[in-house]
């Protein structure tokens, strides 16, 4: 990894803002939670609860930081400062407390996440016999055109034992369904949005369990 392989969020979201595509940083964490944009950092240090800190230089950021990231409410940190810091659980076993600095994207991933999102709203443009304008997108030169994802099955273990509210990721895994549907079943009320004051939606844990049909 080195600064010609690598974009800073900053850029990142730029690129995907000038794409036409609305909540960009949070498009972008989410993606990257879900392992469809790769991420990389300075410096990965990790304390376990006995205090013994690692430290990874140059590396990928692993998709179970970023899951932390979003689900602990910290993505913002990573547009304002390029740093995260996650704290560690109090029992042994459970998770160790991280800094990740100086975090970057792969312009490749961004460029694909961009291109799948401007076909996917020109598709819903086209079925609803609208014509939308062409927002310029920067590319790369490593670009791979995006191909279509396959429906996924539903994975209720993509939601932490315990948890009391799931990011969008979350409950697309959890109930197998897409990111509009899920919207749509937001706004329906038959899934229940948390008011957290973060600016990340979070959904109700319970209400995405009822829609399952799926006993606590």
């Amino acid at each position: 990894m080195n600064a010609f392989t690598s974009i800073t969020p900053m850029k990142a979201a730029e690129l995907v803002e000038a794409a036409g595509i609305d909540n960009a940083r949070q498009i972008i964490a989410d993606h990257t939670a879900a392992g469809l944009v790769r991420s990389y950092a300075l410096v990965i240090e990790t304390i376990d609860q006995r205090g013994t800190s690692e430290c990874t230089r140059g590396g990928a950021v692993p998709v179970e930081l970023w899951q932390r990231v979003v689900r602990e409410g910290v993505a913002d940190d990573v547009w304002s400062r390029g740093t995260v810091r996650l704290p560690g659980a109090e029992l042994i076993g459970g998770n160790s407390a991280a800094v990740v600095t100086g975090i970057t994207f792969s312009p490749k991933h961004i460029d694909r996440l961009i291109a799948h999102h401007v076909i996917a709203t020109k598709a819903t443009a086209t079925k609803q016999g609208r014509t939308l304008p062409t927002a310029p997108v920067e590319t790369h030169d490593d670009v791979v055109p995006a191909e279509p994802q396959a429906r996924r099955a539903a994975d209720p273990s993509a939601i932490p034992a315990g948890a009391m509210l799931a990011t969008i990721q979350q409950a697309m895994a959890a109930l197998g369904l897409s990111r509009g549907t899920i919207n749509k079943l937001l706004d329906e009320g038959r899934l229940v949005r948390s008011e957290t004051g973060m600016r990340a939606v979070r959904i109700d844990v319970a209400s995405i369990r009822t829609f399952a049909g799926i006993t606590p």
